[in-house]
């Protein structure tokens, strides 16, 4: 039941398992040089070889070994390795550790080098947030998985005022997904709906097509009268297999996706839908993103990765005198929540979608190792060591700051003007099937943008009243650390 760790593994476990005052009495501690910051720091490895050697027995020193990219393998052979305490929620007791690879002299302020992906995460067995199936010790099946997200969605409902968007028109058609039990779905028009059900709760759902030479199912004007009957379960990709499986858990019937819902070979049909692309996921009751879908053959059909996560590492504490305790254990996970589990995948680097996440007032990152709920007021992460309060899973860039980025902050001209401005920096980062959807692709922010701030006229991407101030721009070349700026008084 408890997989064996290495004596050093086991030490830093017990160790990130204490609370902040235990920590400062412990004999496990050495004073950080304060130019690195205040975070507590334990010895692990003093070589590379003895992680390598200790990872063939070790599952977190594996982990540690396989964080390290192969080509600085030989560039840290004799750095040492240390392990840094980079968040701590002291209120729920949760605690991640980061590899860093220190020079091996002794100096009051010693040079080193994080490893950006090798977080690792504990928590206490007496902490509520270890009830969370993601922190149980047998598989985390998806229906364990559910309470984590209707618990999120409540929250939301009840707690944050800004997230309760008011909802302006339907698409033309939904997924209905039936009672729970129903093995068949059908594709049915919203205006038929809205005769028995006077306000729809639906979820979206944010993807990108398959890349493989065969599209996902589609309607088309062959089949769509064949879809508004039936539509075959057996004809659907994992992905949106899964989708209706979460639409379902969630006790919800109504599902969109796109390549369902438009009429993919309809020029008309598409045209007017494409329109309200922005208006569906702005008005659905959450949306759910399939981020971490592509499977290795490169297919985006690859599923929302809803019953396979790996378990977390049951781990008993020791006592001060070395001994196991028979009552107080932790359990462990590598990777921790990290936004970059969003930022790096390929569904982030689509312009298209940079609208559903911008616009959906509560969506669900679905990853391959936890799920992410974001809205309006934050970030969280299923296993709860991240919660970013007023931030987003948009990707920090030169003309924003961590603390205001991807934030619908409208409550001053100013933060008005930096939300936008944020928006297209990070759309502009964002690659296209079809170049000639530039304009399209961020027609629902723009319009967006003018129905809830300026209520101004758009002029090719800039706004008339604040024109004055658009027109300075500048380039930021990291490559070579030089800027081009241009102003309109130059």
């Amino acid at each position: 039941m408890f997989p064996p760790l290495c004596d050093l593994c086991q030490q830093a476990v017990s160790w990130g398992a204490l609370s902040n005052d235990e920590r400062k009495s412990s004999s496990l501690n050495f004073a950080r040089p304060s130019r690195l910051g205040p975070e507590l720091t334990i010895g692990h490895c003093a070589e590379l070889k003895l992680l390598f050697a200790s990872s063939e027995n070790c599952s977190m020193c594996k982990f540690l070994w396989l964080s390290i990219p192969d080509r600085q393998h030989e560039q840290y052979a004799r750095y040492s390795v240390k392990l840094i305490q980079t968040r701590l929620r002291s209120r729920s007791a949760l605690t991640a550790l980061i590899m860093e690879l220190w020079e091996p002299v002794e100096v009051d302020e010693p040079g080193f080098n994080r490893i950006g992906e090798s977080l690792i995460s504990i928590c206490n067995d007496s902490n509520p947030i270890a009830e969370r199936s993601i922190w149980i010790t047998h598989d985390p099946l998806f229906s364990a998985r559910v309470p984590v997200v209707k618990s999120w969605l409540h929250t939301c409902f009840t707690e944050h005022s800004n997230c309760q968007l008011a909802r302006t028109s339907y698409p033309a058609r939904f997924l209905d997904l039936g009672e729970a039990d129903c093995p068949e779905v059908r594709l049915v028009n919203s205006d038929q709906v809205q005769q028995t059900i006077h306000f729809i709760q639906y979820v979206a759902l944010s993807h990108c097509w398959s890349a493989s030479a065969t599209n996902p199912y589609c309607t088309t004007k062959a089949n769509l009268e064949t879809n508004l009957d039936s539509i075959p379960l057996s004809q659907l990709s994992k992905t949106f297999l899964d989708a209706i499986r979460v639409t379902r858990a969630l006790g919800l019937r109504f599902l969109w996706i796109d390549s369902l819902c438009i009429v993919q070979d309809d020029r008309d049909d598409w045209a007017a839908e494409a329109a309200k692309m922005a208006q569906v996921y702005h008005g659905s009751h959450v949306t759910i993103a399939a981020t971490s879908s592509m499977n290795r053959e490169g297919s985006w059909e690859g599923g929302l990765h809803l019953d396979t996560l790996a378990p977390s590492i049951p781990v008993k504490l020791k006592d001060t005198d070395g001994e196991h305790s028979n009552t107080s254990m932790c359990f462990v996970r590598f990777p921790a929540a990290s936004r970059r589990r969003i930022w790096d995948s390929t569904l982030s680097s689509r312009a298209w979608i940079l609208q559903e996440q911008v616009l959906s007032p509560r969506l669900v990152h679905f990853t391959e190792n936890q799920m992410f709920f974001q809205c309006h007021a934050g970030l969280e992460s299923e296993d709860s060591t991240l919660k970013d309060v007023g931030l987003t899973s948009l990707k920090t860039n030169s003309l924003t700051t961590e603390e205001s980025l991807g934030l619908r902050d409208f409550s001053t001209p100013i933060s008005a003007i930096s939300s936008w401005w944020s928006w297209v920096v990070e759309y502009s980062g964002r690659s296209l099937t079809f170049p000639s959807d530039r304009m399209a692709a961020i027609a629902g922010i723009v319009d967006y943008y003018f129905r809830s701030v300026v209520l101004d006229e758009a002029m090719l991407g800039l706004w008339r009243n604040s024109l004055w101030s658009d027109l300075g721009w500048q380039v930021d070349d990291k490559s070579n650390q030089e800027i081009i700026s241009h102003s309109p008084d130059k």
